[in-house]
This record gives structure tokens, sequence and C-alpha cells, in this order.
């Protein structure tokens, strides 16, 4: 009966929504918010094949909640030639503009006072910056989950944006600047994959660890090794190279290739205890590989091995109680909806989850905001909403959102669990007070039964020739040592006969 009254009022509210436009007495009035969608269609992890059905999940939700008071849609403008960051970052303001003041229908949008245009951004860092300036000047709020950059940070040039990452670069790095300095590791190489097609992900987690090393203080300026895996690589040469100056390396690259970087290193006999090899890895997309060592090849035994040396920082991976649910949807959405199929054993990565909350959370704050200020067209206020500390809800657990940006995840250390060949959590950084904390019931196991964690150098520094390693002078000092030590044993007789 109770349901009954419910349908009943909500149709009252539509009908005198329709009539309003007809009778100005009628108080009630129909808001519509507006999702302007422009990517490209590409393999990268932020292309519209993978947002396109997070996007339509996120609409029909906010639909069913808030039906009779603000009608959500979408409206795509993504052409399908495009399939890259720099094929996009030349036409992405044309086609909004173009949409906004020369379409009929995005003029009516633009000019009613009950509809909001929201432009959805995408995972291309520059596009994002054209946009963003756009949206400022035009009062509209841009939303993403993806992008970086520390330019896009500035909440002053950008005040309008809202970015959802599932991890966040600076973070990330101070993760791994803590961990270095627990262990008063000071010289590091970078090995970094800059092949082009694997998008800007490696570049910029490189780019972002070498500032940060040159920035934080307590480093030598670290060696870097860039290198492109779309063509033969002779991972030894680099090797050999580092290893000259640091027995600490960061490795940037694909899974696959962090694997066979490894290996190499295994069979130069550099995973002894002697070296520690870091690497960070993004989520789960196949255009960045597997970070695992087996792989059932001839090679698993020697990987295996050569993991023991070989350590993570990322952030802990986290799904709410709904993950499983929303993942099968989206995939079935994806293939019926888009004719896009997902691999094999391939996850709904967590870009493609935030892309769905952050279309759902800005629905939230128009809600909001129409309720404390009666409109909704003033993108600047809606997104007020977002600035300082925020509780989120998503699919991929509950999280706070700090200053529009900046989203407060875990960060850890994980490393291999000698005697079972699996990883584990070792530490965790504290991103409010911004410390390194150990991991309960856990303690590291060094590669080469190490009883502690290798030196930053060896004891004959790097290229062997220390000075209190030269052969050269210990004869010598020995020399001068038994020289002094005989003629002490003739003269101190003498002195005492002569006392």
């Amino acid at each position: 009966m109770l349901q009954t009254r419910k349908q009943f009022v909500r149709g009252l509210l539509l009908l005198c929504c329709c009539w309003s436009s007809l009778h100005p007495g009628c108080s009630v009035r129909a808001y519509n918010v507006t999702f302007i969608v422009c990517m490209s269609y590409t393999s990268l992890a932020y292309s519209y094949d993978y947002y396109g059905p997070a996007i339509d999940m996120a609409l029909r939700d906010l639909n069913a909640r808030h039906s009779g008071v603000i009608a959500f849609q979408k409206v795509n403008l993504s052409p399908p030639e495009i399939h890259s960051c720099p094929q996009l970052d030349g036409k992405i303001l044309s086609l909004v503009t173009d949409y906004l003041f020369t379409n009929e229908t995005g003029i009516r949008q633009w000019s009613d006072p009950d509809n909001l245009n929201v432009i959805i951004g995408n995972g291309c860092s520059d596009s994002l910056r054209y946009i963003g300036d756009l949206a400022r000047d035009l009062n509209l709020p841009v939303i993403t989950s993806g992008g970086s950059g520390s330019v896009l940070v500035n909440n002053q040039r950008f005040p309008t944006m809202l970015r959802l990452l599932p991890y966040q670069q600076s973070d990330l790095v101070r993760t791994l600047i803590l961990f270095m300095k627990k262990f008063q590791w000071q010289d590091v190489s970078l090995l970094c994959d800059r092949n082009p097609g694997l998008g800007n992900f490696f570049t910029l987690a490189c780019e972002g660890f070498r500032d940060g090393f040159l920035n934080y203080g307590g480093f030598n300026p670290p060696n870097y090794f860039p290198f492109n895996t779309a063509t033969t690589t002779r991972y030894d040469e680099y090797l050999k190279s580092a290893a000259l100056t640091s027995r600490i390396f960061v490795i940037v690259a694909h899974g696959n290739k962090t694997r066979d970087i490894m290996i190499e290193a295994h069979r130069l006999g550099m995973t002894n205890g002697d070296y520690v090899y870091i690497t960070t890895y993004p989520l789960e997309h196949p255009l960045y590989g597997q970070y695992r060592w087996q792989v059932f090849d001839d090679d698993d035994d020697i990987a295996k091995e050569a993991f023991r040396s070989l350590y993570f920082v990322s952030t802990r991976p986290v799904r709410g109680p709904d993950y499983a649910r929303f993942e099968a949807e989206l995939k079935y959405r994806a293939f019926f909806d888009y004719n896009f199929t997902y691999a094999p054993e391939e996850r709904v990565s967590a870009f493609t989850a935030f892309q769905h909350t952050v279309v759902t959370l800005t629905g939230e704050i128009v809600r909001e905001t129409l309720s404390e200020t009666g409109q909704i067209h003033n993108g600047t206020k809606v997104m007020e909403k977002v600035f300082g500390q925020r509780r989120v809800k998503s699919v991929t657990g509950d999280f706070d959102l700090f200053n529009a940006d900046r989203v407060l995840y875990t960060y850890v250390i994980v490393g291999m669990e000698h005697h079972r060949h699996t990883f584990r959590e070792y530490y965790e950084y504290d991103t409010v007070n911004r410390t390194l904390l150990s991991v309960e019931n856990s303690s590291i196991t060094w590669a080469g039964d190490r009883a502690s964690a290798p030196p930053n150098k060896p004891f004959c520094d790097f290229d062997g020739n220390a000075e209190r390693c030269d052969t050269s002078k210990q004869i010598t000092i020995g020399i001068i040592v038994g020289l002094v030590a005989a003629a002490a044993g003739i003269l101190l007789p003498g002195f005492y006969l002569v006392r």
C-alpha cells in the first residue's frame, strides 16, 4: 500500500513538471544534468570502450535515485577515428565548443538555467588541461578518473575540476622515498620503459620518482636508463652499467618486461642479496602485463629465485562488497552495448570503477547543491562540495577524498615470502601522518639469506677501488707496522737496561 502511494505521489510530481512549462503557477521544476563525453577509442585503460558502460550504469543509478527531481543524461562526442591522446589533444576543444555553441541541442542546454553541462574528461593529461581551462571560463564542472601531472592539481587554475584517481603519484613517490630512507639507500638507478604504445603511465611514474629523489633530500642524483620495449633491448647492458653506480634499481616497465629484467639480473649473478630491485605496477589491465614470476614457461624457476630480490610499491587493492556484481554487469554491458569483449581473466580496472564513482559522486553533489541553493547552473558552486575532506561511497570500497583530487588510499611495500614464494605486505604508508609503518607480524626476508638489508655501497665501493681496499696501500702499511714493531722490540729492552 505504501509503495502504491509513493508511486502515485511521484506521478503527480512528474505531471506537474510537464505542466510547469505551460502553467506558471506550478512550482515544481524539472532539472537536467547532461554529461558530455569526449574520449578516444583505444586499448588504453581510459578509453571509451572501457568507460562507456561504467558511465551508463552510474546514470541509471542516479536517475533511479533522483527521479522526478533531476534527470541525468549523456551526450557522446567521442570520434571513432581517434585512437590516441595526441589525436584527441588536437580536437577536444573544437568538439566541445562546437556542441555547446553551434549544435541546436547544445545551445538549448547551455542557455537553460535548469540544466547543467558536466564534461567527462579522459586520461589524456594535455586534453584535461585544455578542457579544464575551458570549463573554468564557462563555469562548467569537468570530472575524470584519469590524467597525471602536477599542473592538474592546481585548484586555483582548475576550480571546477574533480579528479578521482586509483592512485596518487605524489603518495606513491613518498612511499618509495621513505622505504629507501629506512635502509639508508642513497644511490639509485632508474630503469624506465618509454614505449609510446603503453600510454604515459610509465613515463610519468618514472619522472615522478626521479623528481622525488632530487627534491626530497638525502639522495644522490639518480642515474637514468631509459629504454623502449617496443624494440629489442639488451637488459644485461643496462644492468651492468647501472651496477657501476648503485646497488638499488627502480624498474618502471611493463610487467612481462620487468620479469625479463629480473631473469637477466639472475643470470648475471645480481640477485645474490647484494642488490635490491623495486618496481611499481598500475592497476589491472592487459596493456601493462602481468607482474608475476610464474607464467608457466621454461624460465619460471629462474624467475622465482630472481623475484626474491624484487619489491613492489603500490596501492593496496580494494574492492567493495558489491564489486563482483558490478564487474559482471559491466562486462555484460560492454559486450552487448559496446560490442567490446574483455580478455579472458581480465579484471575491470580501478580506472573504470572510478569512472562510475566520479559520475555518481557528481550527481550526488548536484543534488545537494540544488537542495541548498535552489539552482544547479553554477559549476563552481557545485564543485565547492568536493573541496575539503569528504567520505565517498564507491564500488571499490568507501574512501576519503581530500581537496577534490587526493584519494586517501593506503600505499604498501610488498615483497616475497621466500619459504612460500608468495607475496605479502611489509610496510604501509600512512597518507594522513605521512609516515611508513611496519605491517604487524611481518619481517622482510632478504635475498641471499642476509640477516639485514644490503648496504647502500659495497665494502670496496661500486668499482672495487675504495681506498680501504687498495692492496698496495695495505702492503705498505703492513711493512711500516712491521718495521715499527721490530724497532720497538730492539729499543724497548735497551730502554729498560738504561733505567
